[in-house]
């Protein structure tokens, strides 16, 4: 019996209408428009867009054109035909009328009942998927006190269960309130479009290709590119114009990493369109009052930390026509000049707290377009350990009643739910609670799964992962950051790496995969320190499933590097003062460095990189994209910048001012720039950027100097390498007039 491969295509019915020439003439517009007639007791739904030709096909058929008025008239049980042109429009609308009880055909449906008379261009390549989805319609309520909102991106499809508790503070106000998740809505229309319109690559104007998905972790850093909220803006913008047009009195929006830049858009929308409108933020990017509203400008209030805990008496004053100021826990753009933040009061009893339901939405449509679906949860809140020298998180450790938080899980659980994430970052600040979480889940006889991040801790022995493998956790992620007895000290983990061998294998052997991170270049860090940490890993890592992040350090603000730089060895090149003063959130790693030894970007980028290349030399399976890294520096055939170097480019002849620059730090500046804006691939989009950010830098130094030289260098290797790609497509194309068939 032979094996014959073969691809799942379905119809698209983008493709038939945008693509297709004379579309109304074709035999298959034909054949469906007899097949309409054939139905003469159905609703019929058809995109403006396309309506001329049926409506002269059909003579007098009822024609519905617009969605509000076909589900005001249709009954369970009635028959519709839905034609749309989007996938984004018309997959939602069938499923809300099967929600409804309708038979519902669509002219995709007729289109796979009849494959021969569908033009060849129309099919797409289609992964499984759970499209048809109901989506929630773009229905804001007017005279609305305060609207929350969410918008691209969070990671994966997940529930955002900071919102949850946001939402459920505001719930308890009184006021006119509304929660609406713009993220999860643009997750699927995003990928809807993905699968049926476009069928394959999605590209931006500049070039740059669009993740498949760009909600998954490892694309975080596409949605640091300006362009990707203008291309996103197409999959929420009537949402927009809803809001805009309800004009509530004030907008919460949850800022991290992820969705600034689409937040710092969507937040300018609303000031412009809506008279008076307050807008205040919250969420990870709202951490620490040193940085205030410069990491938002554009907001009039900030909640400082857990914004579940103070939003409540704000939005009630607000929507009573005040303008409160020198609230605790808030900033705002009222606030007396210079006054002293105060934090607002912590809770110190989480199960005060009500369990998030996410009830402004379905639980259905929070899972990925492939049907996978992860839940976050939280036991705890800040950190216990709270001594990492490299982080910023040093947040009142509190951890929930077992009972109470385990009834929570049972919930998500009676909803479908049930593979979950521990959404915090120590949980096993104290592992006899994390033991009896998990008693209370095996007698509940819960039949779920659980994944974690934990710290290393020498009360983790065989017996507590033992009992962790029985509740159902079947991966745990380990914040070692150190691999050499040095690091660690350096770090101020405090465990051993002893203690981290014991830990990982007593997992493993538990039964639960293991994932670990990484963090390289801190302060008094050797390369000796390096191999000591690439041969430990190598040494177990028949108890190491992943490395899951290998991270150059960030010196971000709050971290004791940020607070007393000098004692660590840490200097700057350039003013101090003007150093923090320009960059409010963390240090440019082109911008410092550090001595005893000599550790500066270049440094880092060379250690990252070559325990990348020993890891995989020596057996260790990495990612994707840790093997992209790995293959650049073996074979030098990089084009790019940043982390993988710039092996193509230092080849070429417009590379000798980069060789000359070595060991200057605008060199290091310019080895960030190329990478943060992605100015690798020799599209006229990259060039034009390349201009505008030569003119910025012209605009601000009449002179001519360093950063503007090497600018022009890369500019001119991307032109050289656009003609050679230019001409090497035209070859192509006169090789391909003389093929049959081509």
């Amino acid at each position: 019996m032979s094996r014959i491969s073969g691809k799942r295509v379905e119809f698209s019915s983008n493709r038939f209408f945008t693509v297709s020439s004379n579309w109304e003439e074709s035999d298959f517009f034909s054949s469906f428009i007899s097949y309409i007639k054939t139905k003469q007791d159905c609703h019929i739904f058809v995109h403006s867009e396309v309506l001329t030709p049926f409506k002269g096909a059909l003579n007098q058929r009822e024609i519905v054109i617009d969605e509000e008025s076909l589900l005001r008239q249709v009954k369970p049980d009635c028959q519709v035909i839905v034609v749309g042109i989007s996938a984004v429009q018309w997959m939602p609308l069938v499923a809300e009328l099967e929600h409804m009880g309708c038979r519902v055909s669509s002219i995709a449906d007729y289109a796979m009942a009849n494959p021969n008379l569908v033009p060849p261009h129309c099919w797409v390549p289609v992964e499984k998927n759970i499209y048809p989805l109901r989506i929630p319609r773009p229905e804001i309520k007017k005279g609305l006190d305060f609207l929350l909102i969410d918008c691209p991106s969070r990671n994966l499809s997940m529930m955002p269960n900071g919102l949850g508790y946001v939402h459920n503070a505001v719930k308890k106000t009184g006021i006119a309130h509304q929660t609406y998740d713009i993220d999860i809505v643009a997750y699927h229309r995003f990928h809807m479009h993905r699968i049926y319109d476009v069928g394959g690559e999605m590209v931006m104007p500049s070039g740059h290709i669009v993740p498949k998905d760009p909600w998954l972790a490892e694309h975080y850093d596409v949605w640091s590119r300006i362009e990707i909220s203008d291309y996103i803006y197409k999959f929420l913008g009537d949402i927009i114009d809803a809001i805009c047009e309800a004009k509530p009195k004030a907008i919460g929006m949850s800022v991290q990493e992820c969705n600034e830049n689409v937040s710092r858009m969507v937040a300018r929308i609303f000031k412009a369109r809506i008279p008076g409108v307050m807008i205040i933020v919250g969420g990870f990017s709202c951490y620490n009052p040193n940085i205030g509203l410069k990491a938002f400008p554009i907001a009039d209030y900030m909640c400082i930390g857990e914004a579940d805990l103070t939003i409540a008496e704000l939005v009630y004053k607000l929507s009573q026509g005040e303008r409160p100021a020198d609230l605790p826990g808030i900033v705002s753009v009222f606030d007396t000049p210079h006054r002293l933040f105060v934090p607002a009061p912590m809770e110190n009893d989480l199960d005060k707290l009500e369990d998030p339901r996410y009830e402004w939405f379905p639980l259905s449509i929070y899972r990925n377009w492939n049907n996978y679906q992860l839940t976050p949860v939280i036991a705890s809140r800040g950190c216990r350990w709270s001594r990492c020298t490299f982080c910023a998180e040093r947040f009142y450790w509190r951890i929930r009643d077992p009972r109470k938080f385990v009834d929570e899980l049972e919930y998500l659980a009676s909803e479908g739910c049930h593979l979950f994430m521990f959404n915090e970052s120590d949980l096993n600040g104290a592992p006899e609670t994390v033991l009896q979480i998990c008693d209370e889940i095996i007698r509940r006889g819960l039949k779920i799964k659980l994944t974690a991040q934990l710290r290393i801790h020498k009360k983790s022995d065989r017996a507590f992962f033992e009992k962790l493998a029985k509740a159902g956790f079947v991966a745990l992620r380990f914040g070692v950051d150190a691999f050499s007895e040095n690091t660690l000290r350096l770090q101020k983990k405090g465990y051993t790496k002893d203690t981290v061998r014991q830990n990982l294998r007593d997992c493993w052997e538990s039964g639960i995969y293991t994932e670990v991170n990484w963090v390289i270049g801190v302060p008094g860090e050797t390369e000796e320190d390096c191999s000591e940490g690439v041969e430990f890993i190598l040494e177990n890592k028949e108890f190491i499933g992943r490395v899951a992040n290998i991270n150059p350090l960030i010196m971000v603000n709050g971290s004791v590097y940020w607070i007393d730089p000098e004692s660590h060895g840490i200097r700057f090149y350039a003013d101090k003062e003007k150093v923090f003063e320009e960059n409010e959130r963390y240090i440019p790693s082109a911008l410092w460095y550090s001595v005893e030894p000599y550790i500066d970007a270049a440094v880092r980028k060379k250690r990252f990189e070559g325990i990348i290349v020993s890891l995989i030399d020596g057996g260790f399976q990495l990612g994707p994209w840790a093997m992209k890294v790995y293959d650049d520096v073996k074979n030098a055939k990089s084009d790019g910048g940043g982390r993988s170097g710039f092996r193509r480019f230092l080849d070429s002849a417009q590379a000798k001012v980069y060789k000359e620059a070595e060991g200057n730090h605008l060199r290091d500046e310019f080895d960030k720039l190329i990478e943060d804006e992605n100015l690798i691939e020799p599209t006229e989009g990259v060039i034009a950027r390349m201009d505008e950010i030569i003119d910025g830098y012209q605009l601000e130094n009449n002179d001519s100097n360093l950063m503007v030289d090497l600018l022009e260098a890369k500019k001119g290797y991307l032109v050289e390498q656009r003609q050679l790609k230019l001409n090497a497509d035209e070859s192509d194309n006169r090789s391909n007039e003389t093929v049959p068939g081509i």
